[in-house]
């Protein structure tokens, strides 16, 4: 496994959804409003593998997907150690507060998502573990 690079060279996120209009459109904002370094994939299983070789300082994913949901998928990254990265829920329905810090996810946010809000807690949580 690769060391991954300090945050200060460039934020790294990966996206996870099923729905790939989403992952297009959120790959663009956050490139071109913040210049991430952003990678997706459309399913767990595919964020597991780009996440082993892009080390994510930042991983937001949807929870319900087909295959591999999720907190399936969080559990997964967490147990093969991939790195070090902070995690943001993006769902269409709320989630308890005990089943998001048990699932490793550090933030939710409920869909459709104001994307300068969304930007706000990034920044916000990413700070926290540089400080």
């Amino acid at each position: 496994m690769s060391t991954p690079l300090p945050i200060e060279t460039g934020l790294r996120i990966l996206l996870v959804d099923d729905h790939e209009d989403l992952l297009l459109m959120m790959r663009l904002m956050f490139q071109r409003k913040r210049g991430y370094a952003v990678e997706t994939a459309n399913s767990g299983d595919q964020a597991i593998v780009v996440a082993s070789e892009f080390s994510p300082h930042l991983v937001i994913s949807d929870i319900t997907m087909p295959g591999m949901d999720g907190f399936e998928m969080m559990n997964e990254m967490k147990s093969r150690d991939i790195a070090p990265f902070k995690a943001i829920a993006l769902s269409g329905h709320e989630l308890p507060s005990e089943e998001q810090k048990s699932s490793g996810y550090d933030m939710h946010f409920t869909k459709p998502v104001d994307f300068d809000e969304l930007l706000i807690a990034i920044e916000n949580l990413i700070q926290t573990e540089t400080s």
